[in-house]
Parts: C-alpha cells; structure tokens; sequence
C-alpha cells in the first residue's frame, strides 16, 4: 500500500529534522537522502527513468562533502522537491494519478 510507504518516509523526514536539531549544538552534521527511483530490486515494477546504484552513491557522498543537510539522488528527486515546494497539492494529485498504474503486489 503506498500510504503506509509514504508514511514511513514522512516518518523519515520528521526524524531527520528532529535529530538534526538536537544535535547541532554538538557539532553533528545530520544529512536527510531524498532519493528518487534507484534501478534497484525494489524499482523493478516500476516504469519511470531510474538512477544507477553508483550514480546515487555519488551525489549522496558529493552532498556531504560539502556540507548540503537535505540531499536528492537524481532529476526525479530534484524534480520531486521542487514542484512539492512551489504545489504541494498538484504533487498531490500526481501521485494519486500515479499510484493507480502501479502493479497490486509492488508494495508488498
């Protein structure tokens, strides 16, 4: 079911944010991954561009080399953030357009 997968990201997030803030008076950095689709087992029913596992890693080790607490792995994360910034309800809609066309089984 996606609502519970999308519940645990938000879960996430939440956690991120709230580690993050607890400790930066420590000098801690706290960096959140945002990825999107990853051509991994988990992606293989699903019919979007997928990032390679490599490509990923990547950004993921370039965003903490310099220093960026909040980080995609690919255009469609990058893509994803920024429309659910400027609509966060035509995101809304997207997905649930979307959610539709994915296979009964892929969310377990």
């Amino acid at each position: 079911m996606c609502a519970t997968y999308s519940i645990s990201k938000a879960a996430a997030h939440s956690l991120t944010l709230s580690v993050r803030a607890e400790l930066i008076p420590h000098g801690v950095s706290v960096f959140g991954i945002y990825p999107g689709p990853i051509d991994t087992d988990m992606a293989d029913g699903l019919s979007l561009p997928k990032e390679t596992p490599t490509n990923a890693a990547i950004r993921i080790f370039d965003g903490i080399e310099h220093g960026i607490e909040d980080i995609t792995t690919d255009g469609f994360a990058d893509d994803f953030i920024k429309a659910l910034r400027l609509n966060p309800k035509a995101v809304e809609k997207d997905i649930g357009d979307y959610v539709h066309k994915i296979p009964e089984d892929f969310f377990g």
